[in-house]
């Protein structure tokens, strides 16, 4: 009885732990279900992503076009109605209590011709090229015995705080008699003015006027005249000037484009800040020389202002009859919505002016253009030279070192400003489809790992651009370039295939996501640095690479991808037609992006 007691009871607890252990097996096996539910995405939230991700998408690209287009109308950092009007940062640089007393006279015939600069000056001033305090030179360029440059030095007489050390430099176009010129005339008629030091005490920096011959565009006369005032003679087509003519650092260069037109309809004053890369002077130079020509009567007799060299809103928009019938507060925003983006297009592709390459080495620059008719010729220009002084006067206050600088604006007209901090807002939400696909690939489509073939492609792609770097340096004709590009496209899938192995969606996963990693990198740093340029490429590859790629949009990416692709190809249409060359942004940031969405769609169509 006590074996089959003892027996018993050990059959019970062999029961009772098998019974146990059953119990447990389902709770752990239930526990670790669990766990892969909390490290994958749900059936459901994977569903609601890919119904919706193109709305989901689209929206921060719907709000930053908007956002961008209430620029001339809103400003939300301000929290105003309204754009930000102008405003000078430095108080040395307020014109507005200037006095303009200067008047000009008539150009005198005496009946010789006077082909230059210092030839006229000589005979105004009764010496020679040495006149008191101002002096002038003729450099010539070694290589060309007609073309050359001619400068006039004014040292100011009396100096307030210490010896004369910052210059500001006058570049005017030539003329074939300085004499019977009504605008270099005068111009050097102020030159002379400046001289005086009864009446003009305030001077306390060099004044140098600088004008190219007959050959010579103003371009070029910039360039030139920069390089020979620096010295860089090893690698310049004009020698370095004189010692004498280079002892101060320039601080500002001011362009001064003045043609008189027959048959001009209409006068027009363009103030053109933009330079080569997105560099503009600082804020204040501009809205210095806005304010002293807007207070002048060249603004009451009708001339147009206008801030690119395109052609004005108002001859546009006449074109298109229902502008006419709106309010004057949305034919006022439609306008410089337009000048706005004109301003944007110049600076991002040009035409650039003759200013630009000071600008390249950190030199305050800007070109003011007048044009104006044969009938208005004296009563403008006079008007224009006399409120040149009151520029020169508000530079020469100003201790250069010491000044704010504002560089990176938009202007929607030349008495409105659009900062960075506003502008910013908009590309950060075009940048914000690129950042949730690649959160998207990471989360709910791809394995824990990138595929290992992508590497090699990314290996590829950047060696080409660098091959692309070089070779464009090298390599001037461009029928050269666009044969490689094509033999590279072209030999693209061949060499997919081989990668692929059967393994079409991992390798397409992990592309797009580097591509999208790779957009976001390169973009990021263009739209801070250059946003005329960096925020039409933010919409554009956000839409190529974010948008289209995606599952959801398989009808519509069936159609209009491969049309974007072959459009966007740069020998179609991005060079010549857009840009003139192959620029360190079509190289570093557009081949490398579109290349690497050629091959999305390359793979994603295996």
């Amino acid at each position: 009885t006590d074996q089959r007691n003892s027996k018993l009871t050990s059959n019970h607890a062999g029961i009772f732990e098998s019974v146990t252990m059953s119990d447990q097996s389902p709770n752990s096996s239930t526990h670790t279900t669990s766990e892969v539910q909390q490290q994958s995405p749900t059936p459901m939230t994977n569903a609601f992503w890919k119904k919706h991700y193109i709305w989901i998408t689209l929206a921060p690209l719907v709000l930053a076009v908007v956002w961008t287009c209430l620029h001339p109308i809103v400003s939300i950092m301000t929290g105003e109605l309204k754009c930000r009007g102008w405003y000078i940062d430095e108080n040395a640089l307020d014109a507005g209590m200037f006095r303009y007393e200067a008047t000009f006279s008539l150009p005198a015939k005496d009946g010789h011709r006077h082909d230059g600069m210092c030839d006229t000056l000589s005979r105004m001033t009764g010496s020679g090229n040495s006149s008191g305090n101002i002096d002038c030179h003729r450099q010539y360029y070694p290589d060309d015995k007609d073309s050359y440059l001619e400068i006039a030095k004014l040292l100011p007489i009396s100096n307030a705080v210490m010896p004369v050390s910052e210059s500001i430099v006058l570049v005017v176009p030539s003329a074939a008699d300085w004499n019977s010129s009504v605008f270099h005339n005068t111009i050097l008629q102020l030159l002379i003015r400046l001289s005086d030091a009864q009446k003009t005490k305030w001077l306390a920096k060099t004044v140098i006027l600088v004008s190219p011959s007959p050959t010579k565009s103003l371009t070029q006369s910039v360039d030139a005249f920069l390089d020979a005032y620096s010295g860089r003679s090893s690698y310049s087509v004009m020698k370095a000037l004189p010692q004498t003519y280079t002892t101060s650092t320039i601080r500002n260069l001011l362009v001064l484009d003045v043609a008189t037109n027959e048959g001009q309809q209409r006068n027009e004053l363009l103030l053109l800040p933009q330079g080569r890369r997105g560099f503009l002077p600082n804020m204040d130079f501009f809205f210095l020389a806005m304010t002293v020509y807007s207070n002048s009567n060249i603004i009451h007799r009708g001339v147009f202002f206008g801030v690119h060299p395109y052609a004005p809103s108002s001859t546009i928009l006449s074109k298109f009859s229902w502008v006419s019938s709106l309010s004057p507060f949305f034919r006022q925003w439609i306008a410089e919505l337009f000048d706005m983006f004109n301003f944007v297009r110049t600076l991002a592709i040009g035409p650039y002016s003759a200013h630009a390459s000071s600008l390249d080495q950190g030199i305050d620059a800007l070109t003011v253009q007048l044009r104006v008719s044969s009938d208005m010729e004296q009563t403008l220009i006079h008007e224009f030279t006399k409120r040149l002084e009151g520029i020169i006067r508000a530079l020469s206050n100003l201790h250069e070192r010491l000044h704010h600088s504002l560089t990176q604006y938009l202007l929607p007209s030349p008495f409105k400003f659009v900062s960075q901090s506003e502008y910013i807002i908009p590309v950060i939400l075009a940048l914000v489809p690129l950042v949730i696909r690649a959160v998207s690939l990471l989360l709910f489509e791809m394995d824990d790992t990138l595929n290992a073939s992508t590497f090699p492609i990314i290996i590829i792609c950047f060696g080409v651009t660098a091959v692309l770097e070089f070779v464009t340096d090298k390599i001037t004709d461009l029928s050269r370039i666009h044969a490689a590009l094509a033999l590279l496209y072209v030999s693209a899938p061949a060499v997919a295939r081989k990668l692929i192995e059967g393994k079409e969606k991992a390798l397409f996963q992990s592309l797009h996501f580097l591509t999208c990693l790779l957009a976001i990198y390169l973009l990021i740093p263009l739209a801070i640095g250059h946003v005329s340029l960096g925020y039409p490429s933010v919409l554009f590859w956000s839409c190529l690479v974010a948008i289209l790629p995606h599952r959801s949009s398989y009808s519509v990416h069936k159609l209009l991808w491969p049309v974007i692709l072959l459009l966007a190809w740069p020998p179609v249409i991005a060079v010549p037609q857009v840009f003139g060359y192959y620029s360190p942004y079509m190289i570093l940031v557009y081949f490398p992006l579109h290349f690497m969405s050629y091959l999305l769609w390359v793979f994603q169509n295996r």
